[in-house]
């Protein structure tokens, strides 16, 4: 829908309009009136077609972004491209609110300036989005209320931190923590957390002890172990209600605290401004919180009694470390400290009766059972750090010291006290991987290569598959893959598979997801999810969660680090530490081994010679082109004296510069003569910069040696040049801006007819040379008519010396000062007054073969064989469909018109004489359609103009409609056979009466002789007479009917 010109009726007939699926129209860009809408347009909006005339685009926009729509607008009159797309947000009739894209594109609707638009309904996609995100900050808040109530020691000393992640995720006003007295059945607040929304209406004192009684409207479902949720207007009157409304509250959340089946207590949170519906991730986030803390408080509770608890505790306690349990000699558990919920996340419950070995890494197993082994002989063991399965289902890097107590009755058994070393011992493993990555990309090779070689690195850690690096393009248009590698050989069919997925779009992509974020990215359900570009390929390996780390140099993001795992993504913790971690550090070696390629390619692409002169004037360092240029190898250069290869002549200036320039004195350019090991002469102009801190010279030379050669030539190509104006007829002139006097070549004084001893070309007297009609030119003022720097053309008359009138063709330049003041003038004239004759010949003979064209009945046509393009006359313009420029082709706009049976015969026809050198005419009579169907007959014949290799160049021909003499033809043929009927009749019919009448006429001659009367043989002859009239008026009837058919 981009044409220039755009009507209604057009929009009306145009399907992409009035069909599409998706609404679409048109509005004024300056009014922004609706101009036209399309059907799906009324229907998604609720507003009727009138309606929608009646209004303007910010009509549809909620009141708040009515300000975005006329800077969008603004935007718009000003844009230069004509297309653009955009996220909105939009109101239909019924004051719904629904997210649109909208792609715009300018044109012209009924001379006014519009823009046409295209709305898609992204609604449902924004709101998903929105919906996922949401879960995704939910999973986030879990995750980290889990996180910091299952480490801390003191449950109180971190509800502040988990009550201000629940009031940041669910946007509450008040989180707040009741404990109960369930002896005294009373509550006492104990910790919360408001936000400036939240009013206190209440001390401390009043908070304290308060009955369940004076409450039972929010007591009674909480004792029963059920939540109290309510919007404040919605309660009856009641003491509850009345409490809440004195604090402001809009909506509330309350779950109860369980304790050993023992209402100890609950949680709530409540909302200042607005009445809201909890929703689903609103209850299960309160109840992790609520789970964790009763659990924390139980924990508090057990290990107070634990205190006081049996010898073989005590002997334990003293014999522990972190995580205490006791194992059998086979590795069973029989008793586990609750301290592994605090580590590791798990009750000590989940290990009684099972093995330890189930939860220790399978390559760590065989350690941890030599360990096993040798406790059994001795009394004190301490382990490596091996790695233990926590609740999540990650490992933990844990370390074990092994006590034998098998012969303690008190505890019969093996007492482990084991350590979280899982901190420390990832360090180390971030501090081995790093610099093993480091040692590698740091190591000479391209950087494409070292990222290889320290991927394969990478990808030997646990879970991880598939490692690749992208980086962002130099000019910030793209984010490129570099390097990648696989664990073993089962995933390069992925990298195979996915091989044409080489670049993305910032925002496409993972990687174009983490440039545009910046941040760690983890994708799952890889398989599913269509932002994955390469998810079939993921299906087939079985990758679920790719991980995408930013590679950041100095807060600039260079790219991304991507690792794809068949893990979930929970089980991924670890790795995306570490990862994170890796993709901080490599950034300064990426960048750093980017630029030192950066600048060795260039140095060895450059076509200049550089090279690094030491203080002591040896060559310490140079390029490819250096080298090239003077043509010794690297022992014939490096550390060799730069003189050594100077021109004698030009050595002492050389080294006296060089000694200038180590002092300070002087840096300028200087041009020397160097000798080639082949003992040519270069010219070279040198640049330097020094560097005292480091005694070294770097120079970058320009060989010069062809312009010094031009130099030498350019006296002699200037006396060519003035021999070639001769020849040419073509004269030089110039003329200061304020100066009145032109300078003429010898050639300008020759054109006009003057010498330099009879015209003096002054402004007054060049004007009197041009031609009245055209002394315009020169009278003009010549800033009006020139542009600095540029080369004006302009044809005139001048009126020679001998009063002559000649053509000339003037190529005219003004030149300025750097501050663009005019200096001169400057230009060439050239006599074309032969030309111009030839062209006014030319033109006449045109005009003379348009008007032939325009009077000829036939159509003449002309093959270009050099472009494949044919051009034809207007002549059957009305009588066959066809256009007057074509391709030269068997399907174009006349051939199509031909009859199918005679097709292939003229377009093989045509060929076949044009293949063949020796022939230039081409004749073909063949049937063709008319506009309104009808089957004319035409004759065609051209003229073939073929080069000197006898390849045809040009083809002119012209077709003739000879549908009417055919037709005429056809009709002759027709009454020439019905002639020939008559003629037969005239020669056989009337033939027969006439020998009666003759025969009659002879008997009367003999009536003496004969037997008839002679009253028999007149009416005999009156008989014969009438049959001979009978087929004289059949002749005349046939006669007269072929002539009404002619006419």
């Amino acid at each position: 829908m981009s044409n220039d010109n755009f009507s209604v009726d057009s929009v009306s007939q145009n399907y992409i309009f009035d069909l599409a699926p998706f609404p679409m129209w048109i509005y004024d860009l300056e009014t922004l009136h609706f101009l036209a809408v399309n059907q799906e347009a009324i229907r998604h909006y609720g507003f009727s077609e009138r309606e929608f005339l009646n209004m303007t685009i910010k009509d549809i926009r909620p009141i708040e972004d009515v300000p975005k729509v006329e800077k969008a607008v603004k935007d718009v009159r000003v844009r230069k491209d004509r297309f653009k797309q955009s996220l909105y947000k939009h109101q239909t009739k019924d004051k719904r609110i629904i997210y649109v894209q909208i792609k715009g594109n300018l044109i012209n609707f009924n001379n006014k300036r519009a823009e046409i638009i295209t709305a898609i309904d992204l609604t449902d996609r924004y709101n998903q989005a929105k919906r996922v995100e949401k879960q995704r900050l939910y999973l986030e808040a879990n995750g980290e209320l889990n996180e910091i109530l299952l480490k801390s020691d003191f449950w109180s000393n971190s509800l502040e931190e988990c009550f201000k992640i629940v009031s940041k995720c669910l946007i509450v006003d008040r989180v707040f923590f009741y404990e109960n007295n369930i002896d005294k059945k009373t509550t006492s607040h104990r910790f919360s957390w408001e936000s400036k929304n939240a009013t206190s209406k209440f001390n401390s004192a009043e908070k304290q002890n308060i009955p369940w009684a004076k409450f039972p409207l929010f007591t009674l479902p909480l004792y029963q172990g059920k939540p109290f949720e309510a919007n404040i207007s919605n309660l009856p009157n009641s003491p509850t209600k009345n409490r809440l409304k004195t604090q402001n509250v809009k909506s509330i959340l309350v779950l109860p605290v369980e304790i050993n089946n023992n209402f100890s207590g609950f949680i709530g949170i409540e909302d200042c401004t607005r009445e809201r519906n909890w929703e689903e991730n609103d209850f299960q986030l309160l109840k992790t919180l609520n789970s964790n803390l009763a659990h924390l408080i139980m924990k508090e509770q057990a290990q107070e009694k634990l205190i006081s608890s049996e010898a073989r505790f005590k002997s334990l306690v003293q014999n522990g470390a972190d995580l205490i349990a006791i194992i059998n000699p086979l590795g069973d558990f029989t008793y586990v400290a609750p301290t592994t919920i605090k580590v590791l996340g798990t009750p000590p419950e989940k290990f009684i009766g099972k093995n330890a070995f189930d939860f220790i890494h399978y390559q760590d197993a065989k350690a941890l059972q030599e360990y096993l082994k040798k406790i059994l002989t001795t009394k004190f063991i301490s382990s490596k750090p091996y790695r233990f399965e926590d609740a999540q289902g990650n490992w933990r890097w844990i370390q074990t010291d092994f006590t034998n107590h098998l012969s303690d009755p008190a505890i019969k058994g093996i007492v482990a006290n084991t350590r979280d070393v899982t901190e420390r011992v990832e360090k180390q493993i971030s501090k081995k991987l790093l610099i093993s990555i480091s040692k590698i990309i740091n190591k000479p090779g391209s950087l494409t290569f070292c990222l290889s070689q320290a991927l394969n690195q990478l990808v030997k850690l646990y879970k991880i598959c598939i490692c690749e690096v992208w980086l962002i393009s130099e000019d910030d248009t793209r984010i490129d893959l570099i390097a990648n590698s696989s664990k073993g050989d089962k995933f390069k069919g992925f990298i195979h598979s996915s091989k044409i997925i080489n670049h993305f779009e910032k925002g496409i992509g993972l990687p174009g997801q983490v440039w545009k974020n910046q941040h760690t990215i983890i994708w799952d359900k890889l398989s599913q999810d269509n932002r994955f570009k390469r998810s079939k390929a993921a299906d087939s390996f079985n990758l679920k969660t790719a991980i995408g780390v930013p590679i950041i140099f100095n807060e600039k993001i260079l790219g991304c680090l991507v690792c794809l795992c068949q893990a979930e993504m929970i089980e991924l913790l670890e790795q995306v530490k570490l990862l994170k971690e890796v993709g901080l550090q490599i950034g300064v070696l990426i960048k750093q081994k980017n630029t030192i390629e950066q600048y060795q390619n260039f140095l060895n692409i450059s076509p200049d010679p550089h090279c690094i002169i030491g203080f002591d004037g040896l060559l310490k360092k140079y390029n490819k082109a250096f080298r090239k240029l003077l043509g010794y190898n690297t022992t014939e250069l490096l550390n060799v004296p730069i003189f050594r290869f100077i021109h004698s002549e030009d050595r002492d200036l050389a080294e006296t510069t060089f000694k200038d320039s180590i002092k300070g004195e002087n840096t300028d350019a200087i041009q020397a003569r160097f000798i080639t090991k082949s003992g040519k002469v270069k010219w070279l102009v040198w640049n330097r910069s020094v560097y005292p801190e480091s005694k070294i010279i770097m120079a970058v030379a320009k060989d010069i040696t062809e312009e010094k050669e031009a130099q030498k030539q350019l006296k002699i190509t200037y006396e060519r040049l003035k021999t070639a104006h001769k020849i040419a007829k073509i004269g030089y002139w110039v003329r200061d801006f304020d100066s009145e006097i032109s300078e003429w070549s010898e050639e300008t004084y020759k054109i006009y007819g003057y010498t330099p001893d009879n015209f003096e070309p002054t402004m007054q007297n060049v004007t009197k040379t041009f031609h009245p009609e055209d002394r315009y030119l020169i009278e003009s003022n010549p800033l009006s008519m020139l542009e600095p720097g540029k080369i004006e053309s302009f044809e005139h008359r001048i009126i020679t010396a001998q009063n002559e009138i000649k053509w000339v063709h003037q190529e005219i330049r003004l030149l300025v000062d750097n501050k663009n003041n005019p200096l001169r003038v400057e230009g060439t004239i050239q006599d074309i007054t032969e030309k111009k004759e030839i062209e006014i010949q030319i033109k006449i003979s045109n005009e003379r073969f348009q008007l032939a064209t325009q009077a000829s009945n036939e159509m003449i046509w002309d093959i270009d064989h050099t472009t494949n393009t044919i051009n034809r006359s207007k002549s059957y313009e009305k009588t066959f469909k066809y256009t007057t420029k074509d391709l030269f082709s068997k399907d174009n706009s006349w051939n199509q018109n031909i009859h199918p049976q005679d097709a292939d015969i003229v377009w093989n026809s045509l060929h076949q004489i044009l293949n063949n050198k020796k022939e230039n005419y081409w004749y073909s009579e063949y049937r063709i359609y008319t506009e309104d169907g009808s089957l004319a007959f035409l004759v065609d014949r051209c003229y073939i103009v073929r080069n000197e290799n006898g390849d045809p160049i040009r083809s002119v021909g012209a077709a003739l409609d000879v549908t009417t003499s055919r037709k005429q033809i056809k009709k002759i043929k027709k009454q020439n056979k019905k002639l020939r009927e008559i003629a037969w009749v005239q020669s056989h019919i009337v033939r027969a009466p006439l020998s009666s009448i003759m025969g009659l006429i002879d008997l009367i001659k003999q009536t003496d002789k004969n037997e008839k009367s002679f009253e028999e043989i007149i009416d005999m002859i009156l008989t014969a007479a009438e049959e001979l009239d009978k087929v004289i008026h059949d002749i005349v009837d046939r006669t007269e009917k072929l002539q009404s058919e002619n006419n």
